[in-house]
């Protein structure tokens, strides 16, 4: 039997298998890495609005569970000598994939997006394609924000929609910056979250542009001893990877098939009423949900094969599946003391569907649990285990019915 080739997020795997930080860390820290190379030159669509693949990624979790390490081993690809070019006035070198300081002001993020991140592409046929991308690698939100905080919030929300965007300042005059595009990883802890809201110094109209990935502690404690060969190779094999990203430009639509099945999910409310997470907390993001749903597929698309065309059912599948797993644990991100309700009981539920081959119907569900969970409760975990594939659900003689995954 012949020996299944590695993905390039599984090089990525084993690359990092001896880092600390938590699976859910690094397999998002993959998709920015993927998203952010891709900058403003590949996109997909919704109806007549293009989708650009940039993310806004927020990595939540207690001091010392892994947000900056994975954040530095991000920087650290993007900083490979093969990811080097000449810079515009040919004295010295340049990222091929341009980031900003850990902490930036809006006017010099603006100057900096006018003079060194807007480049032209060549497309095939001759046409030039001017774009300005860059991410920003920001390992403590908190020091990020800590200057002119509402003038960065402001200008950030704009950036997200990867827009022309403009600057008027009294002293450094104006920037149009045309076909901007900017990704944004961060980390940061609870308690600083609760902070800014408190003190209003961010809004959930600024967070709801975030995915939010929340984790309690690493995925174990190891001493590093350093890199080995196999190391060495995955990390080339991504290095590799990303490169080709650089030479793509144009759109990448959906499937035939993937489109028919999004439309569908998209057009019953599936993505704002079909909830994981119940937590009123999250009501904006759930509200964006479809962006993101749809930025994260062009991503996995992407991060599988360079020579994409079009987004398969399968890449789509994959990013909702993703999603939910992220959700699960998204509103303890803004709640020092919540009780994580959906991780408590989804493995019990799981299990107790499983065992029953013939299925269970929803009302035996809710009189065999109604005094570990509240309704909304149990649907949520029911919800979150039909989108992660652990069960299905049926109907019987005109009854819902939960059967084995």
């Amino acid at each position: 039997m012949g020996r299944c080739s590695m993905t390039v997020r599984d090089s990525w795997r084993l690359y990092l298998e001896d880092l600390e930080s938590p699976d859910l860390f690094i397999d998002w820290g993959f998709y920015f890495l993927i998203s952010s190379c891709l900058q403003r030159r590949v996109w997909t669509s919704q109806g007549i609005n293009a989708i650009y693949p940039n993310l806004f990624m927020l990595l939540v979790g207690p001091p010392a569970c892994g947000k900056s390490r994975l954040i530095s081993m991000i920087s650290d690809i993007i900083q490979d000598t093969e990811l080097q070019i000449m810079s515009k006035d040919k004295k010295k070198t340049a990222p091929l994939f341009e980031y900003t300081a850990d902490s930036i002001t809006a006017e010099c993020l603006s100057e900096y997006l006018a003079k060194d991140c807007t480049k032209v592409f060549t497309l095939d046929d001759g046409k030039e394609y001017i774009h300005a991308s860059c991410m920003m690698l920001v390992e403590e939100l908190g020091v990020f924000l800590k200057k002119r905080t509402e003038d960065t919030v402001n200008m950030l929300n704009q950036l997200y929609d990867a827009r022309n965007y403009r600057y008027y300042t009294k002293k450094q005059g104006k920037d149009n910056v045309q076909n901007v595009c900017v990704s944004l990883i961060a980390g940061t802890t609870p308690s600083f979250i609760r902070e800014c809201f408190n003190e209003n110094l961010i809004s959930q109209g600024f967070t709801s542009r975030f995915v939010v990935i929340y984790q309690e502690e690493p995925r174990f404690f190891r001493q590093f001893t350093g890199f080995e060969d196999k190391h060495v190779k995955a990390r080339a094999a991504v290095v590799q990877h990303v490169k080709k990203l650089a030479n793509l430009c144009g759109p990448v639509p959906m499937s035939a098939e993937c489109s028919a099945y999004h439309k569908e999910r998209y057009e019953k409310g599936m993505y704002i009423n079909s909830r994981i997470n119940s937590s009123p907390k999250l009501d904006l993001y759930y509200a964006r949900k479809n962006i993101h749903l749809q930025k994260l597929a062009l991503t996995v698309q992407m991060g599988s094969s360079a020579e994409s065309t079009e987004i398969t059912l399968e890449s789509f599948k994959h990013a909702e599946k993703f999603l939910a797993e992220t959700e699960v644990f998204m509103h303890l991100s803004y709640d020092l003391t919540g009780r994580n309700v959906i991780h408590e009981f989804t493995k019990k539920l799981s299990e107790y569907v499983n065992s029953k081959p013939e299925g269970v119907t929803h009302k035996r569900l809710w009189l065999d649990w109604h005094s570990d969970l509240k309704k909304d409760e149990l649907e949520a975990a029911l919800e979150f285990l039909m989108q992660t594939d652990q069960i299905t659900g049926s109907r019987k003689g005109g009854k819902l019915v939960y059967l084995p995954g």
